[in-house]
């Protein structure tokens, strides 16, 4: 049972990378600037996916300011994201498929 366990958790962390490019891409496309967009990660621990957006610029694309709009990349990503769906079931697949 630890090796389908170990091959989910290594389909999940592989499924960041994928996850991460598709959150930047969609930043980008509601606005951000590339440099706030590539400020964007997602991470995996102990079972959950996470955004993590550590610069200011990211923080001002998402929660806006006086002067700029909120451009919500990272709350509307969250609701509707299929392709992160779709690219997580692969790589659990392809990982635990030959193991059961």
């Amino acid at each position: 049972m630890k090796h389908i366990i170990d091959a989910i958790h290594r389909a999940a962390q592989e499924t960041t990378e994928f996850i991460t490019g598709d959150l930047q891409s969609h930043a980008k496309k509601v606005g951000w600037s590339h440099e706030a967009a590539s400020d964007v990660a997602v991470k995996y621990h102990e079972g959950h996916f996470s955004a993590v957006a550590d610069s200011d610029a990211a923080f001002m694309s998402e929660y806006g300011a006086e002067t700029a709009r909120p451009k919500p990349a990272l709350r509307s990503y969250a609701k509707s994201s299929p392709a992160a769906e779709s690219a997580l079931l692969g790589n659990v697949a392809k990982h635990v498929g030959g193991l059961l």
